[in-house]
């Protein structure tokens, strides 16, 4: 698979072994209204909030479900449910499991260090000159939702559409906690600028750098 011009979002395929039925939710980032400019200039979302867009049961004896597959997957990432197969879904690359969204949330962690040893050495340097300040200049911490922990997203029934859902609220809450934090650093990027020079870019990405070569790995992006 050749890496997406573009990132549709995060599809979860719920499909059991000998099931009549499949389920597959499709989650998005959603873009907010006052990013229009850089969304044009970069092509990227720029909203921290992913919601689920779209959702379908298909029968596993639909003679169109190749196709409706192909339509929902495209420019996506996949995510089984536990213990599905993606035997004859035509999925490309090797679809991801829920419990792999833990390294992401991981990494997720690591960032929110980085930010938090940024402010602090922007409270006690000058920036012009690099010296050590004898009063701390004041800083607004950030203050972190939860890390989303799976077992809050556990199926009301154990149907396809119930195990699918329940899988996208967690991968949504997941790639959320990522975007909610990166967004806490570009917010202190400019005036003034709070961030170490590798943490100044003016863009939140999808993913951060670990998460995105393991998905490119698994041929997922």
């Amino acid at each position: 698979m050749k890496e997406f011009p573009f990132l549709r979002g995060i599809v979860t395929i719920d499909r059991l072994p000998n099931s009549t039925q499949m389920a597959v939710w499709v989650s998005s980032r959603i873009r907010n209204a006052s990013a229009d400019a850089e969304m044009n200039a970069t092509g990227k979302a720029t909203g921290t909030s992913v919601s689920n867009v779209n959702a379908v049961v298909i029968e596993m004896a639909d003679p169109s479900i190749s196709e409706k597959i192909h339509s929902l997957i495209l420019h996506s990432i996949v995510v089984l449910t536990t213990g599905s197969t993606p035997d004859g879904l035509g999925i490309d690359g090797e679809a991801l499991s829920p419990d792999d969204f833990e390294a992401l949330a991981d990494e997720t962690e690591e960032q929110q260090g980085r930010i938090l040893h940024a402010l602090e050495v922007y409270a006690k340097t000058n920036p012009k000159t690099g010296a050590v300040l004898k009063k701390p200049k004041p800083i607004t911490r950030p203050t972190w939702s939860p890390r989303p922990l799976i077992e809050y997203f556990r199926p009301r029934e154990d149907t396809p559409a119930q195990r699918a859902l329940s899988t996208a609220n967690y991968i949504c809450a997941m790639w959320e906690y990522w975007l909610s934090t990166d967004e806490e650093r570009r917010t202190r990027v400019e005036s003034p600028r709070r961030m170490t020079p590798e943490l100044s870019s003016p863009i939140v990405p999808d993913f951060p750098p670990q998460f995105r070569a393991f998905l490119q790995q698994r041929k997922q992006l």
